[in-house]
Parts: structure tokens; sequence; C-alpha cells
């Protein structure tokens, strides 16, 4: 709140509270005045009513001064709320630019977050597809190396079928140079 904000409530304030002093003060006038014209048409009991008169004047006096005390009060209460209303201004406007520094702070958490995980399971693929490749690779040459020792135990057992096979291959030749030249002669 600006200083003249303050002040110009604290006029109106003013303003307000004198006008309402007027106001209690014209309207004890008025009820005095009545009270004037009602001892003025009893004439016979105007001594006991004067006295009267005297005494809610000096009730009203005293009342117009109990108000007054309190308008007063009343201005430095209403001062003092103005000072209150400020301070939680500005304790409001403290608190919303702190808001929002916590909301860009969040954000930037959850994009440093997002940044990290996204280069961590990168990280972790890439360490995966290695390991992969290498357990790949492993695997492969053992393969590999089984394929080509199953295949020598193949050969090894397949052999003297061949050598066998090829005997008897050698004896049908044999047999069939045999066949040819004894079906040649006549």
């Amino acid at each position: 709140m600006t200083p003249s904000l303050i002040l110009t409530t604290a006029v109106a304030v003013a303003v307000g509270a004198i006008v309402a002093w007027l106001l209690m003060r014209a309207s004890g006038a008025r009820h005095l005045a009545e009270a004037t014209a009602a001892q003025a048409a009893r004439l016979a009991a105007a001594e006991a009513r004067l006295a009267e008169a005297h005494t809610r004047s000096a009730d009203l006096a005293a009342r117009l001064g109990t108000r007054d005390h309190e308008v007063s009060r009343l201005q430095s209460h209403a001062s003092a709320l103005s000072a209150d209303k400020a301070r939680l201004e500005g304790d409001v406007a403290a608190a919303a630019d702190r808001n929002a520094l916590l909301q860009s702070a969040e954000q930037q958490l959850r994009d440093a977050f997002r940044a990290l995980a996204s280069e961590a399971l990168q990280q972790n693929a890439d360490a995966v597809l290695r390991l992969a490749r290498a357990t790949l690779g492993e695997m492969q040459t053992r393969t590999v190396a089984d394929l080509d020792k199953r295949q020598q135990s193949i050969s090894e057992l397949v052999r003297p079928l061949a050598d066998t096979l090829q005997q008897v291959d050698s004896k049908l030749g044999a047999v069939e140079k045999d066949r040819v030249t004894s079906t040649a002669r006549p």
C-alpha cells in the first residue's frame, strides 16, 4: 500500500469520524431543543425538567467524550489495520515470488532429472548392447570351435566308412572292368 493511499485512508476515516461526531452533536442539540420547547410549554414543571435536561446534557457530553475517545481509538486501530494490510500485501507478494521461484526450480529439477535419466538410460542401453555383442561373440566363437570339433569327430567317424566305400568303389570298378572284358570276349 502506498503512503498516499494510507494518508487518503486516514483522512477519509478522520472526516467520517468528524461527520459522525457532528451528526451526534446535532442529534444531541435537537434533543436539547425539544427539551427546551417542552419546558416552555410546561412552565410549571420547568425547574424539575431543567434539572433533568442538565443531567441529560451532562450524560450526553460524557457519552460524546466517550464516543470521541472511541473514534480516536478506532482511528488508531484503522491505522494499525492499514499497516497490517500493507505488511500482509508485502507478504503475499513475497510468497508469490517464492512460489514462482519454487515452480521454476521444480521445473529445472524435472528437466535435469529427465536429462540425467535419459543419459543413464542411453549409457545402460550402450552397456547392454556391448555386453550382448561380447556375449554373442563368445558364443559364436565357442559354437564355431564346437562345430569344428564335431566336424572332426564326424570326419573321424565317417573316414572308415569313406575308406570302406572307396575300397568298395575300387572293387566295383575292378569287377566292372572284369565284366566288360569278359563280355567283350566272345
